[in-house]
């Protein structure tokens, strides 16, 4: 899978289960976070600055890894991305 699909696959992951929790905020913060490698990876901002602070991993071993494996695990393979990128 490429690197944009999976984001955009994490996106629309992440977009489901806030219509369930709209309120919880390791998972709004996992959606910004991703929101923004997304904007980076189609052009639409320069900004790189913003990669030193991606916490998606950590997110993901703290808030969903016991409770959701999968979702945990796409969150991992983000934060890959995000190793790529910097």
């Amino acid at each position: 899978m490429k690197d944009i699909d999976l984001l955009t696959k994490l996106l629309g992951e992440c977009e489901t289960r806030l219509r369930r929790t709209p309120d919880f905020r390791p998972l709004m913060i996992v959606k910004e976070e991703v929101q923004y490698l997304v904007a980076l990876m189609e052009g639409k901002t320069k900004d790189r600055s913003n990669l030193a602070n991606i916490q998606i991993g950590l997110l993901a071993v703290r808030e969903f890894e016991a409770d959701d494996p999968e979702f945990a695990e796409l969150i991992f393979q983000a934060a890959d991305v995000v190793k790529k990128l910097r």
